[in-house]
């Protein structure tokens, strides 16, 4: 469409009002810009400007915990929640992927782009936890159907992308705080063999292992041996031929540490958890003691529990769930 010449005189002619801009602060509720932490090159997929919902904010520890969102309708899985313009002040839907949490420097949080009002902000939890949003306007995606799924390579490169954004404020926050301990019972094969999103369950515990000081002790191993986990076999089973590159990768190397231990009276100190009664743990998850002064990671459908009391169980504990 051509612009008439009137108009196009008058624009010449016409200097814009400089804007004023004022920083709004960082609120629950809010759709940011987000840059990353350093000036460092990122990845062709990173270096794209992105929005992140605001979850929570921490003021006196400057970071915010967020999660990514993106306009493609079409890409939402059963771990998004598709928000309409009824429940937002953005002008079209947007879509909230509640696994891509983590947290980052608040400062990192630059332009205002729209907020989210509560109703869509419960059904974001909801739909965090496993569940479906049940409201007008409010749905989630179907859920990924692996490798082939269309939508799994999107999904692979958003966790790339959030694992970037947040690189600095996690690693500072994890390695300032205590080590992460495994809990054998994430890795019980007959397990893992029922588990619907074993790859990406699995891509979670190697993201863990390779970022940040993940331990095993002594007494792990024997449950690990419990559950089934030592034999590379039980891999393949499970993972096809993934399982080997899984257990060279990312499993055998916690269990070489275990095993070089020299201080035996220190590495054998351990703390049962208060919920580890038999009741609330699956059978095939074996025992688990947590050593002192570590964080555990463990996963839900290590309990009998069901996933919703098992985040609640997570947060009550403080320990991290790599299935949520």
């Amino acid at each position: 469409m051509r612009v008439p010449e009137l108009i196009r005189s008058a624009s010449k002619e016409h200097t814009p009002r400089r804007p004023v801009r004022v920083r709004m602060p960082v609120a629950r509720g809010q759709v940011r810009v987000i840059r990353t932490s350093t000036t460092d090159q990122v990845s062709e997929h990173d270096a794209a400007e992105r929005m992140v919902l605001v979850l929570r904010v921490d003021s006196p520890g400057g970071f915010s915990e967020v999660v990514l969102l993106h306009p493609y309708v079409e890409l939402a899985t059963r771990a998004d929640l598709v928000v309409s313009p009824e429940h937002s002040t953005m002008p079209y839907r947007t879509v909230i992927e509640t696994d891509t949490r983590s947290v980052v420097w608040t400062y990192q949080l630059d332009a205002l782009i729209g907020e989210l009002d509560s109703e869509a902000l419960e059904a974001v939890g909801e739909v965090a936890v496993g569940g479906s949003a049940y409201r007008p306007n409010l749905v989630s995606g179907t859920s990924l159907r692996g490798r082939i799924d269309p939508r799994w390579e999107f999904s692979v490169r958003e966790g790339s992308v959030v694992r970037s954004l947040a690189a600095e404020c996690t690693s500072a926050l994890l390695y300032d705080g205590p080590p992460l301990q495994l809990d054998p019972g994430c890795l019980a094969m007959k397990l893992l063999a029922r588990c619907d999103d074993r790859e990406e369950v699995m891509s979670r515990l190697l993201d863990l292992v390779t970022n940040y000081e993940v331990v095993l002790d002594l007494d792990d191993v024997m449950a690990l041996e419990v559950v089934g986990a030592l034999e590379v076999g039980s891999w393949v089973d499970v993972f096809g031929s993934l399982g080997d590159y899984l257990y060279k990768s990312l499993f055998w190397p916690l269990v070489e540490k275990a095993l070089s231990v020299v201080d035996l009276s220190d590495d054998l100190v351990v703390e049962e958890f208060v919920h580890e009664s038999t009741s609330d743990r699956r059978s095939e998850a074996g025992s688990f003691r947590r050593r002192l002064g570590c964080q555990p990671i463990s996963a839900s459908y290590v309990f009998t529990l069901d996933r919703e009391s098992s985040v609640k169980l997570a947060n009550e504990h403080g320990y991290e769930l790599i299935d949520v």
